[in-house]
Protein backbone atom coordinates (compact mmCIF):
# COMPACT_ATOMS: atom_id res chain seq x y z
CA UNK A 1 0.00 0.00 0.00
CA UNK A 2 1.33 3.42 -0.91
CA UNK A 3 2.56 5.43 2.06
CA UNK A 4 0.80 8.79 2.28
CA UNK A 5 1.86 11.92 4.14
CA UNK A 6 -0.47 13.65 6.58
CA UNK A 7 -2.33 16.91 6.03
CA UNK A 8 -0.15 18.57 8.64
CA UNK A 9 3.06 17.74 6.77
CA UNK A 10 1.71 19.08 3.49
CA UNK A 11 0.60 22.38 5.02
CA UNK A 12 3.86 22.60 6.92
CA UNK A 13 5.89 22.25 3.71
CA UNK A 14 3.89 25.01 2.00
CA UNK A 15 4.21 27.46 4.91
CA UNK A 16 7.88 26.74 5.48
CA UNK A 17 8.63 27.10 1.77
CA UNK A 18 7.28 30.65 1.87
CA UNK A 19 8.34 31.90 5.29
CA UNK A 20 11.81 30.45 5.75
CA UNK A 21 13.53 32.24 2.82
CA UNK A 22 11.88 35.52 3.79
CA UNK A 23 12.75 35.20 7.47
CA UNK A 24 16.29 34.05 6.82
CA UNK A 25 16.94 37.08 4.63
CA UNK A 26 15.49 39.42 7.23
CA UNK A 27 17.45 37.73 10.02
CA UNK A 28 20.68 38.02 8.02
CA UNK A 29 20.19 41.73 7.42
CA UNK A 30 19.16 42.39 11.01
CA UNK A 31 22.08 40.39 12.39
CA UNK A 32 24.58 42.33 10.29
CA UNK A 33 23.11 45.64 11.40
CA UNK A 34 23.19 44.61 15.06
CA UNK A 35 26.75 43.33 14.73
CA UNK A 36 27.91 46.59 13.15
CA UNK A 37 26.15 48.61 15.85
CA UNK A 38 27.80 46.55 18.59
CA UNK A 39 31.25 46.99 17.03
CA UNK A 40 30.69 50.76 16.81
CA UNK A 41 29.69 50.89 20.49
CA UNK A 42 32.78 48.89 21.49
CA UNK A 43 35.00 51.09 19.31
CA UNK A 44 33.62 54.28 20.90
CA UNK A 45 34.18 52.85 24.37
CA UNK A 46 37.76 51.92 23.44
CA UNK A 47 38.40 55.46 22.19
CA UNK A 48 37.02 56.90 25.43
CA UNK A 49 39.27 54.58 27.44
CA UNK A 50 42.37 55.67 25.50
CA UNK A 51 41.46 59.33 25.93
CA UNK A 52 40.87 58.82 29.65
CA UNK A 53 44.18 57.00 30.17
CA UNK A 54 46.04 59.74 28.30
CA UNK A 55 44.42 62.43 30.45
CA UNK A 56 45.22 60.62 33.69
CA UNK A 57 48.77 59.86 32.52
CA UNK A 58 49.34 63.58 31.83
CA UNK A 59 48.10 64.59 35.29
CA UNK A 60 50.14 61.89 36.99
CA UNK A 61 53.22 63.02 35.07
CA UNK A 62 52.75 66.54 36.45
CA UNK A 63 52.42 65.05 39.93
CA UNK A 64 55.58 62.95 39.46
CA UNK A 65 57.48 66.04 38.29
CA UNK A 66 56.41 67.81 41.46
CA UNK A 67 57.77 64.93 43.55
CA UNK A 68 61.09 64.94 41.70
CA UNK A 69 61.40 68.72 42.01
CA UNK A 70 60.61 68.61 45.71
CA UNK A 71 63.20 65.90 46.37
CA UNK A 72 65.88 67.84 44.45
CA UNK A 73 65.14 71.20 46.17
CA UNK A 74 68.01 72.29 48.47
CA UNK A 75 65.70 74.21 50.78
CA UNK A 76 65.09 71.09 52.83
CA UNK A 77 68.75 70.48 53.64
CA UNK A 78 68.03 71.53 57.23
CA UNK A 79 66.29 68.16 57.77
CA UNK A 80 69.77 66.69 58.35
CA UNK A 81 70.01 68.53 61.66
CA UNK A 82 68.70 67.14 64.94
CA UNK A 83 65.03 67.36 65.73
CA UNK A 84 64.20 70.57 67.61
CA UNK A 85 67.02 72.59 66.07
CA UNK A 86 66.22 75.83 64.33
CA UNK A 87 67.45 74.56 60.96
CA UNK A 88 65.39 71.35 61.24
CA UNK A 89 62.15 73.05 62.23
CA UNK A 90 62.51 75.73 59.55
CA UNK A 91 63.16 73.16 56.82
CA UNK A 92 60.30 70.99 58.06
CA UNK A 93 57.83 73.90 58.10
CA UNK A 94 58.88 75.06 54.66
CA UNK A 95 58.52 71.53 53.28
CA UNK A 96 55.07 71.17 54.85
CA UNK A 97 54.02 74.57 53.40
CA UNK A 98 55.28 73.63 49.92
CA UNK A 99 53.47 70.27 49.97
CA UNK A 100 50.26 71.82 51.28
CA UNK A 101 50.23 74.54 48.62
CA UNK A 102 50.93 72.10 45.81
CA UNK A 103 48.25 69.67 46.99
CA UNK A 104 45.64 72.39 46.50
CA UNK A 105 46.81 72.83 42.93
CA UNK A 106 47.24 69.14 42.12
CA UNK A 107 43.81 67.95 43.20
CA UNK A 108 44.15 64.53 41.57
CA UNK A 109 45.84 62.95 44.58
CA UNK A 110 44.29 62.33 47.98
CA UNK A 111 47.34 62.62 50.19
CA UNK A 112 51.07 63.32 50.38
CA UNK A 113 53.09 61.64 53.11
CA UNK A 114 56.58 62.65 54.16
CA UNK A 115 58.96 60.60 56.32
CA UNK A 116 62.21 62.21 57.63
CA UNK A 117 64.97 59.59 57.67
CA UNK A 118 67.14 61.06 60.45
CA UNK A 119 64.40 61.69 63.03
CA UNK A 120 61.87 59.03 61.86
CA UNK A 121 59.24 61.75 61.99
CA UNK A 122 56.30 61.57 59.57
CA UNK A 123 53.57 63.93 58.57
CA UNK A 124 50.76 63.87 56.00
CA UNK A 125 48.93 66.44 53.97
CA UNK A 126 45.62 64.80 53.09
CA UNK A 127 42.08 65.47 51.98
CA UNK A 128 40.11 64.58 55.12
CA UNK A 129 37.01 63.95 53.01
CA UNK A 130 38.84 61.20 51.16
CA UNK A 131 41.28 59.73 53.70
CA UNK A 132 40.17 59.22 57.30
CA UNK A 133 42.44 59.29 60.34
CA UNK A 134 42.50 55.50 60.62
CA UNK A 135 43.37 55.16 56.94
CA UNK A 136 46.14 57.73 57.37
CA UNK A 137 47.73 55.66 60.18
CA UNK A 138 47.74 52.54 58.01
CA UNK A 139 49.24 54.49 55.10
CA UNK A 140 52.04 55.94 57.26
CA UNK A 141 52.83 52.50 58.68
CA UNK A 142 53.08 51.07 55.20
CA UNK A 143 55.19 53.96 53.83
CA UNK A 144 57.64 53.80 56.75
CA UNK A 145 58.65 50.23 55.86
CA UNK A 146 61.96 49.99 54.01
CA UNK A 147 60.44 47.88 51.24
CA UNK A 148 57.82 50.46 50.24
CA UNK A 149 59.90 52.67 47.93
CA UNK A 150 58.45 52.75 44.43
CA UNK A 151 60.20 54.44 41.55
CA UNK A 152 57.11 54.18 39.36
CA UNK A 153 53.40 54.35 39.93
CA UNK A 154 52.22 51.05 41.40
CA UNK A 155 48.82 49.64 42.32
CA UNK A 156 48.63 48.27 45.86
CA UNK A 157 46.22 47.67 48.73
CA UNK A 158 46.58 49.23 52.17
CA UNK A 159 44.06 48.27 54.83
CA UNK A 160 41.74 46.74 52.23
CA UNK A 161 41.63 49.91 50.07
CA UNK A 162 43.14 50.10 46.56
CA UNK A 163 45.64 52.93 46.00
CA UNK A 164 47.80 54.17 43.17
CA UNK A 165 51.11 55.05 44.89
CA UNK A 166 54.37 56.73 43.91
CA UNK A 167 57.03 56.72 46.64
CA UNK A 168 60.51 58.27 46.10
CA UNK A 169 63.26 59.42 48.43
CA UNK A 170 66.53 61.26 48.78
CA UNK A 171 69.10 61.17 51.56
CA UNK A 172 66.92 63.31 53.88
CA UNK A 173 63.32 62.14 53.51
CA UNK A 174 60.81 59.89 51.67
CA UNK A 175 57.90 61.42 49.80
CA UNK A 176 54.80 59.37 48.91
CA UNK A 177 51.84 60.29 46.71
CA UNK A 178 48.58 58.39 47.30
CA UNK A 179 45.56 58.34 45.04
CA UNK A 180 42.45 56.30 45.80
CA UNK A 181 40.93 54.38 42.91
CA UNK A 182 37.54 56.14 43.18
CA UNK A 183 39.38 59.50 42.83
CA UNK A 184 40.90 58.44 39.52
CA UNK A 185 37.80 56.80 38.13
CA UNK A 186 35.04 59.13 39.34
CA UNK A 187 35.18 61.48 36.35
CA UNK A 188 34.63 58.69 33.84
CA UNK A 189 32.62 56.16 35.89
CA UNK A 190 29.69 58.54 36.33
CA UNK A 191 29.17 58.97 32.61
CA UNK A 192 27.20 55.68 32.19
CA UNK A 193 26.15 52.48 33.92
CA UNK A 194 29.45 50.79 32.99
CA UNK A 195 31.89 49.60 35.66
CA UNK A 196 35.51 50.87 35.56
CA UNK A 197 38.42 49.39 37.50
CA UNK A 198 42.22 49.54 37.40
CA UNK A 199 43.82 46.19 38.20
CA UNK A 200 47.01 44.22 37.72
CA UNK A 201 47.19 42.50 34.37
CA UNK A 202 46.90 39.10 36.06
CA UNK A 203 43.74 40.15 37.93
CA UNK A 204 41.54 40.85 34.91
CA UNK A 205 38.37 38.76 35.23
CA UNK A 206 35.39 38.20 32.97
CA UNK A 207 31.95 39.02 34.43
CA UNK A 208 28.74 37.28 33.45
CA UNK A 209 26.37 39.61 31.62
CA UNK A 210 29.13 42.09 30.75
CA UNK A 211 31.39 42.73 27.78
CA UNK A 212 34.97 43.23 29.01
CA UNK A 213 37.21 45.91 27.42
CA UNK A 214 40.85 46.41 28.49
CA UNK A 215 43.71 48.78 27.74
CA UNK A 216 47.16 49.37 29.24
CA UNK A 217 47.30 51.94 32.03
CA UNK A 218 50.59 53.82 32.72
CA UNK A 219 52.67 50.67 32.27
CA UNK A 220 52.25 47.14 31.04
CA UNK A 221 51.66 45.81 34.57
CA UNK A 222 48.36 47.67 35.05
CA UNK A 223 45.24 47.70 32.93
CA UNK A 224 42.14 49.83 32.77
CA UNK A 225 39.14 47.48 32.58
CA UNK A 226 35.67 48.54 31.46
CA UNK A 227 32.75 46.16 32.15
CA UNK A 228 30.06 47.16 29.70
CA UNK A 229 26.61 45.62 30.41
CA UNK A 230 25.25 43.57 27.53
CA UNK A 231 21.93 45.35 27.90
CA UNK A 232 23.66 48.66 27.11
CA UNK A 233 24.01 47.53 23.53
CA UNK A 234 20.25 47.20 23.17
CA UNK A 235 19.82 50.72 24.60
CA UNK A 236 21.95 52.11 21.80
CA UNK A 237 20.12 50.33 18.98
CA UNK A 238 17.89 52.63 16.91
CA UNK A 239 14.18 51.93 16.55
CA UNK A 240 14.62 50.65 12.99
CA UNK A 241 16.54 47.65 14.29
CA UNK A 242 13.75 46.83 16.71
CA UNK A 243 11.27 47.02 13.87
CA UNK A 244 13.38 44.59 11.85
CA UNK A 245 13.57 42.24 14.82
CA UNK A 246 9.82 42.43 15.35
CA UNK A 247 9.19 41.61 11.71
CA UNK A 248 11.43 38.53 11.95
CA UNK A 249 9.76 37.48 15.18
CA UNK A 250 6.35 37.89 13.60
CA UNK A 251 7.40 35.72 10.68
CA UNK A 252 8.64 33.02 13.04
CA UNK A 253 5.46 33.16 15.10
CA UNK A 254 3.24 32.79 12.07
CA UNK A 255 4.19 29.13 11.65
CA UNK A 256 3.13 27.93 15.12
CA UNK A 257 0.00 30.09 15.00
CA UNK A 258 -1.07 28.52 11.71
CA UNK A 259 -0.25 25.08 13.09
CA UNK A 260 -2.31 25.74 16.18
CA UNK A 261 -5.26 26.69 14.02
CA UNK A 262 -4.82 23.60 11.87
CA UNK A 263 -4.48 21.42 14.95
CA UNK A 264 -7.59 22.94 16.48
CA UNK A 265 -9.79 22.75 13.39
CA UNK A 266 -8.56 19.66 11.53
CA UNK A 267 -5.70 17.69 13.03
CA UNK A 268 -6.92 17.26 16.60
CA UNK A 269 -10.19 15.59 15.54
CA UNK A 270 -8.30 13.40 13.04
CA UNK A 271 -5.66 12.44 15.60
CA UNK A 272 -8.38 11.64 18.10
CA UNK A 273 -10.07 9.35 15.58
CA UNK A 274 -6.74 7.69 14.74
CA UNK A 275 -5.89 7.17 18.41
CA UNK A 276 -9.33 5.71 19.17
CA UNK A 277 -9.12 3.28 16.25
CA UNK A 278 -5.64 2.24 17.43
CA UNK A 279 -6.96 1.61 20.95
CA UNK A 280 -9.77 -0.52 19.57
CA UNK A 281 -7.32 -2.51 17.42
CA UNK A 282 -5.26 -3.17 20.56
CA UNK A 283 -8.33 -4.55 22.32
CA UNK A 284 -9.68 -1.53 24.23
CA UNK A 285 -13.28 -1.74 23.11
CA UNK A 286 -14.36 0.99 25.55
CA UNK A 287 -12.34 3.69 23.78
CA UNK A 288 -14.43 6.40 22.11
CA UNK A 289 -13.78 9.48 19.99
CA UNK A 290 -13.86 12.70 21.96
CA UNK A 291 -16.39 15.16 20.59
CA UNK A 292 -15.10 18.37 18.98
CA UNK A 293 -17.11 21.41 17.97
CA UNK A 294 -14.66 22.50 15.27
CA UNK A 295 -17.03 21.57 12.47
CA UNK A 296 -20.40 19.99 11.82
CA UNK A 297 -18.84 17.31 9.58
CA UNK A 298 -16.48 16.02 12.29
CA UNK A 299 -19.27 16.00 14.84
CA UNK A 300 -21.46 13.86 12.54
CA UNK A 301 -18.64 11.37 11.89
CA UNK A 302 -17.70 11.12 15.57
CA UNK A 303 -21.30 10.62 16.67
CA UNK A 304 -21.93 7.87 14.11
CA UNK A 305 -18.67 6.08 14.95
CA UNK A 306 -19.30 6.16 18.72
CA UNK A 307 -22.86 4.85 18.30
CA UNK A 308 -21.58 1.98 16.16
CA UNK A 309 -18.86 1.10 18.71
CA UNK A 310 -21.41 1.17 21.56
CA UNK A 311 -23.49 -1.44 19.77
CA UNK A 312 -20.44 -3.61 18.98
CA UNK A 313 -19.20 -3.31 22.57
CA UNK A 314 -22.59 -4.33 23.96
CA UNK A 315 -22.71 -7.41 21.74
CA UNK A 316 -19.15 -8.35 22.64
CA UNK A 317 -19.78 -7.92 26.36
CA UNK A 318 -22.76 -10.20 26.11
CA UNK A 319 -20.67 -12.82 24.32
CA UNK A 320 -17.90 -12.49 26.93
CA UNK A 321 -20.34 -12.82 29.79
CA UNK A 322 -21.80 -15.98 28.31
CA UNK A 323 -18.33 -17.44 27.79
CA UNK A 324 -17.19 -16.52 31.32
CA UNK A 325 -20.35 -17.99 32.78
CA UNK A 326 -19.72 -21.23 30.93
CA UNK A 327 -16.13 -21.33 32.18
CA UNK A 328 -17.21 -20.65 35.76
CA UNK A 329 -19.76 -23.45 35.55
CA UNK A 330 -17.16 -25.79 34.13
CA UNK A 331 -14.63 -24.86 36.82
CA UNK A 332 -17.18 -25.40 39.58
CA UNK A 333 -18.09 -28.79 38.15
CA UNK A 334 -14.45 -29.78 37.90
CA UNK A 335 -13.83 -28.64 41.47
CA UNK A 336 -16.78 -30.61 42.78
CA UNK A 337 -15.47 -33.68 40.99
CA UNK A 338 -12.13 -33.32 42.78
CA UNK A 339 -13.39 -32.68 46.36
CA UNK A 340 -16.24 -35.13 47.30
CA UNK A 341 -14.59 -38.52 46.68
CA UNK A 342 -12.32 -38.07 49.68
CA UNK A 343 -15.10 -37.29 52.16
CA UNK A 344 -16.66 -40.77 52.47
CA UNK A 345 -13.35 -42.47 53.29
CA UNK A 346 -12.67 -39.86 55.95
CA UNK A 347 -16.05 -40.40 57.61
CA UNK A 348 -15.44 -44.15 57.67
CA UNK A 349 -12.11 -43.53 59.39
CA UNK A 350 -13.74 -41.38 62.07
CA UNK A 351 -16.33 -44.08 62.61
CA UNK A 352 -13.65 -46.74 63.02
CA UNK A 353 -11.69 -44.65 65.52
CA UNK A 354 -14.82 -43.99 67.55
CA UNK A 355 -15.47 -47.74 67.87
CA UNK A 356 -12.08 -48.19 69.59
CA UNK A 357 -12.66 -44.94 71.57
CA UNK A 358 -9.41 -43.36 70.31
CA UNK A 359 -10.66 -39.84 70.98
CA UNK A 360 -7.30 -38.10 70.83
CA UNK A 361 -6.71 -39.39 67.31
CA UNK A 362 -10.28 -38.51 66.36
CA UNK A 363 -9.68 -34.91 67.46
CA UNK A 364 -6.47 -34.69 65.47
CA UNK A 365 -8.08 -36.33 62.44
CA UNK A 366 -11.18 -34.13 62.62
CA UNK A 367 -9.14 -30.91 62.93
CA UNK A 368 -7.07 -31.75 59.84
CA UNK A 369 -10.22 -32.79 58.00
CA UNK A 370 -11.90 -29.46 58.81
CA UNK A 371 -8.86 -27.54 57.52
CA UNK A 372 -8.84 -29.71 54.43
CA UNK A 373 -12.52 -29.12 53.64
CA UNK A 374 -12.39 -25.40 54.45
CA UNK A 375 -9.55 -24.90 51.96
CA UNK A 376 -11.28 -26.97 49.29
CA UNK A 377 -14.57 -25.11 49.55
CA UNK A 378 -13.09 -21.60 49.81
CA UNK A 379 -10.64 -21.73 46.90
CA UNK A 380 -12.78 -23.19 44.14
CA UNK A 381 -11.67 -21.01 41.24
CA UNK A 382 -9.05 -18.51 42.36
CA UNK A 383 -5.27 -18.63 42.34
CA UNK A 384 -3.71 -19.37 45.72
CA UNK A 385 -0.17 -18.98 47.08
CA UNK A 386 2.00 -22.07 46.76
CA UNK A 387 2.54 -21.98 50.53
CA UNK A 388 -1.19 -22.39 51.19
CA UNK A 389 -1.38 -25.32 48.76
CA UNK A 390 1.53 -27.01 50.57
CA UNK A 391 -0.12 -26.42 53.96
CA UNK A 392 -3.28 -28.03 52.55
CA UNK A 393 -1.22 -31.02 51.37
CA UNK A 394 0.30 -31.36 54.86
CA UNK A 395 -3.21 -31.53 56.34
CA UNK A 396 -4.10 -34.25 53.83
CA UNK A 397 -0.92 -36.21 54.64
CA UNK A 398 -1.69 -36.03 58.38
CA UNK A 399 -5.14 -37.47 57.67
CA UNK A 400 -3.72 -40.27 55.55
CA UNK A 401 -1.02 -41.11 58.10
CA UNK A 402 -3.85 -41.90 60.52
CA UNK A 403 -5.53 -44.11 57.95
CA UNK A 404 -2.34 -45.73 56.65
CA UNK A 405 0.35 -45.52 59.32
CA UNK A 406 3.97 -46.26 58.25
CA UNK A 407 2.97 -46.60 54.58
CA UNK A 408 4.61 -43.48 53.09
CA UNK A 409 6.59 -40.36 53.80
CA UNK A 410 6.84 -37.07 51.88
CA UNK A 411 9.82 -34.78 51.07
CA UNK A 412 9.55 -31.11 50.06
CA UNK A 413 12.24 -29.32 47.98
CA UNK A 414 10.88 -25.79 47.63
CA UNK A 415 12.62 -22.43 48.11
CA UNK A 416 11.07 -20.02 50.60
CA UNK A 417 10.81 -17.24 48.03
CA UNK A 418 8.36 -19.35 46.00
CA UNK A 419 5.80 -19.63 48.80
CA UNK A 420 3.92 -16.56 47.50
CA UNK A 421 3.89 -17.74 43.88
CA UNK A 422 0.28 -18.14 42.70
CA UNK A 423 -1.01 -21.47 41.32
CA UNK A 424 -4.47 -23.00 40.73
CA UNK A 425 -5.83 -24.65 43.92
CA UNK A 426 -5.72 -28.44 44.43
CA UNK A 427 -3.38 -28.82 41.45
CA UNK A 428 -0.56 -30.50 43.41
CA UNK A 429 -2.81 -32.26 45.96
CA UNK A 430 -4.52 -34.35 43.29
CA UNK A 431 -1.27 -36.12 42.36
CA UNK A 432 -0.17 -36.50 45.99
CA UNK A 433 -3.54 -38.13 46.62
CA UNK A 434 -2.94 -40.56 43.72
CA UNK A 435 0.52 -41.41 45.10
CA UNK A 436 -1.04 -42.25 48.48
CA UNK A 437 -4.07 -44.00 47.04
CA UNK A 438 -2.09 -46.36 44.78
CA UNK A 439 0.90 -46.86 47.10
CA UNK A 440 1.95 -50.53 47.52
CA UNK A 441 0.86 -52.01 50.85
CA UNK A 442 4.03 -53.99 51.47
CA UNK A 443 6.61 -51.17 51.32
CA UNK A 444 7.02 -47.58 52.40
CA UNK A 445 6.37 -45.18 49.51
CA UNK A 446 8.48 -42.03 49.11
CA UNK A 447 6.75 -38.94 47.71
CA UNK A 448 8.88 -35.94 46.59
CA UNK A 449 7.49 -32.49 45.76
CA UNK A 450 9.88 -30.09 43.99
CA UNK A 451 9.20 -26.50 42.89
CA UNK A 452 11.71 -24.26 41.05
CA UNK A 453 11.47 -20.98 39.15
CA UNK A 454 13.28 -20.61 35.84
CA UNK A 455 12.88 -18.20 32.90
CA UNK A 456 9.56 -16.83 34.16
CA UNK A 457 8.00 -20.27 34.69
CA UNK A 458 7.25 -22.24 37.82
CA UNK A 459 8.45 -25.85 37.39
CA UNK A 460 6.61 -28.29 39.68
CA UNK A 461 7.21 -32.03 39.93
CA UNK A 462 5.46 -34.70 42.06
CA UNK A 463 7.35 -38.00 42.07
CA UNK A 464 6.89 -41.27 43.90
CA UNK A 465 8.42 -44.74 43.89
CA UNK A 466 5.06 -46.49 44.16
CA UNK A 467 3.17 -48.88 41.93
CA UNK A 468 3.48 -46.82 38.72
CA UNK A 469 1.03 -46.76 35.80
CA UNK A 470 0.46 -49.36 33.13
CA UNK A 471 1.85 -48.38 29.73
CA UNK A 472 -1.54 -48.39 27.98
CA UNK A 473 -3.10 -46.16 30.65
CA UNK A 474 -0.09 -43.80 30.58
CA UNK A 475 -0.51 -43.37 26.84
CA UNK A 476 -4.18 -42.42 27.28
CA UNK A 477 -3.23 -39.92 30.01
CA UNK A 478 -0.72 -38.11 27.82
CA UNK A 479 -3.16 -38.10 24.90
CA UNK A 480 -5.91 -36.65 27.09
CA UNK A 481 -8.22 -39.64 26.55
CA UNK A 482 -10.73 -40.84 29.24
CA UNK A 483 -9.57 -43.71 31.44
CA UNK A 484 -11.94 -46.47 32.49
CA UNK A 485 -11.32 -49.78 34.25
CA UNK A 486 -13.16 -52.15 36.56
CA UNK A 487 -13.35 -49.37 39.19
CA UNK A 488 -15.05 -46.98 36.79
CA UNK A 489 -14.00 -43.74 35.10
CA UNK A 490 -10.91 -41.94 36.45
CA UNK A 491 -11.25 -38.18 35.96
CA UNK A 492 -8.67 -36.69 38.36
CA UNK A 493 -5.74 -36.28 35.94
CA UNK A 494 -7.95 -35.24 33.00
CA UNK A 495 -9.65 -32.63 35.20
CA UNK A 496 -6.24 -31.19 36.17
CA UNK A 497 -5.25 -30.90 32.53
CA UNK A 498 -8.55 -29.18 31.69
CA UNK A 499 -8.14 -26.76 34.59
CA UNK A 500 -4.62 -25.86 33.44
CA UNK A 501 -6.07 -25.17 29.98
CA UNK A 502 -8.76 -22.90 31.43
CA UNK A 503 -6.34 -21.01 33.70
CA UNK A 504 -3.36 -20.64 31.35
CA UNK A 505 -4.42 -21.59 27.87
CA UNK A 506 -1.46 -22.82 25.79
CA UNK A 507 1.09 -21.21 28.15
CA UNK A 508 1.14 -24.20 30.56
CA UNK A 509 2.81 -27.59 29.98
CA UNK A 510 1.86 -30.91 31.59
CA UNK A 511 3.46 -34.35 31.25
CA UNK A 512 3.31 -37.68 33.12
CA UNK A 513 6.09 -40.29 33.09
CA UNK A 514 5.74 -43.66 34.75
CA UNK A 515 7.14 -47.19 34.80
CA UNK A 516 4.89 -49.86 36.22
CA UNK A 517 6.28 -51.17 39.49
CA UNK A 518 8.86 -48.36 39.81
CA UNK A 519 6.94 -45.12 40.27
CA UNK A 520 5.40 -42.06 38.62
CA UNK A 521 6.63 -38.55 37.84
CA UNK A 522 4.28 -35.64 37.10
CA UNK A 523 5.76 -32.43 35.63
CA UNK A 524 4.04 -29.05 35.26
CA UNK A 525 5.32 -25.74 33.86
CA UNK A 526 3.16 -22.75 34.84
CA UNK A 527 3.70 -19.07 33.98
CA UNK A 528 4.75 -17.19 37.14
CA UNK A 529 1.98 -15.05 38.69
CA UNK A 530 3.72 -13.54 41.77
Amino acid sequence: MKKRSSIRIKIFIIIIGILIPTNLTTVYICNNLLSNMKQNIIKNQKNEMHLFTNQIAARLEITENFVNATLNDSRWIGLRYPKGSKQYELAKNNLWYEINSQSAMLSIFDGISCHVNSTKESFTVRDTNRISGEENKEILSWLNSSSSLMREWELTRIGGEAYLILCKSNSNFNLGILIKMPTILQEWSNSSNREIVIVDRASVLEKKGYHTLTTDFLNHNMQLVCYLPQKSFSQEIPIIYYLLFISVLFGVLVVPIVFLLIERIVERPLKNMERTIGDIERGNMESRIEYFDSSKEFYTIENAFNDLMDKIYTLKIQAYEMEIENQKTQLCNLQLQINPHFLLNSLNTVYGLSEVQNYETIQKFTLNLVKYLRYSLRNTGEFVPLGQELEFIMNYIEIQKIRYPNQFYIVYDIEDELMEEKIPPLMIENFVENSVKYAPKKKITEIIIVAKRKDGYLHISICDDGAGIREDILEKINLGLPIEDEEGEHIGISNCKRRLQLFYGEAAAFTVNSVEGEGTQVFMELPCKA
